[in-house]
């Protein structure tokens, strides 16, 4: 039996997408190729691709959240935050050093990450999300934008359901092992200084993320939800940044200090 055209539409772009990260040639927003796309659809191109990746044996091990602020919602045509999935073979430990050729168009976003220690459903509060969490930790995220921000034929921008396509551009991780215990600290009012080698300085404050950073959880378990998942115990999760993405170039050192919650860095070549 032949497949849907809906189908076949999705196992297309998540070709398409495969072969951007093969060539590090950036696509054409999936939205444009497919006038209608919807966010299911969005969705169901990232959950073939990830299946894609499981098949030859790469293990995902939690989500990243993204579009956390409403400004940054409306900018990008939807009404909520949108995820990706981490896999454990793109994690770097603090202060690797990461080859920027291997990608298209590198970020780095400043973050928090949350180790799981009992699952979360779509129903969770925010008092059940904190009590959830195993172990906090400072973290980095790198992003890579696998789709054009704009369509080379039709001009038309990429947006939020060409961004959950991509996988939300997750492309690296570095966690801390500086791990603190968030009830023991407001998270909303930690703070962080994010500096580079070459004297670019800015701060940041995590009441930035959804008024605070637990509530990550609790809006990913709501969108799994959507989608009939569940956060499991062992989750690595990265709540959303407090600074713009910030381009990387070759030769950078950079650091992302949290007080007397530690840091971490990493090393671009």
């Amino acid at each position: 039996m032949s497949p849907s055209p809906a189908h076949a539409g999705i196992e297309d772009m998540a070709v398409r997408l495969q072969q951007a990260v093969q060539t590090r040639d950036a696509m054409r927003p999936p939205s444009a190729v497919q006038p209608g796309l919807t966010l299911d659809d969005a969705y169901a191109i990232q959950e073939t691709w990830v299946a894609r990746q499981v098949a030859v044996g790469l293990r995902p091990v939690g989500y990243k959240l993204g579009l956390h602020s409403e400004a940054s919602q409306r900018a990008l045509g939807t009404d909520r935050p949108i995820y990706g999935v981490l896999f454990a073979d793109s994690a770097l430990a603090s202060g690797a050093s990461l080859r920027l050729d291997q990608l298209i168009a590198p970020r780095v976003e400043v973050e928090l990450a949350f180790v799981l220690g009992e699952a979360l459903d779509s129903s969770c509060t925010r008092e059940q999300a904190l009590a959830a969490i195993a172990h906090a930790a400072p973290a980095l995220e790198i992003i890579d934008n696998r789709v054009l921000a704009q369509d080379p034929q039709s001009g038309a921008r990429r947006n939020a359901r060409d961004l959950v396509a991509e996988n939300s551009a997750a492309s690296h991780h570095l966690v801390s092992q500086h791990r603190f215990d968030p009830r023991a600290v407001d998270m909303a009012a930690i703070e962080v200084t994010f500096t580079t080698s070459d004297g670019h300085s800015e701060g940041g404050r995590f009441d930035k993320v959804f008024g605070s950073p637990e509530m990550a959880l609790v809006e990913l378990a709501r969108e799994l939800g959507r989608r009939g998942k569940s956060l499991e115990p062992g989750d690595l999760v990265l709540c959303g940044s407090v600074i713009a993405a910030f381009a990387l170039r070759p030769g950078m050192t950079l650091t992302a200090d949290y007080g007397s919650l530690g840091q971490v860095e990493l090393h671009t070549a």
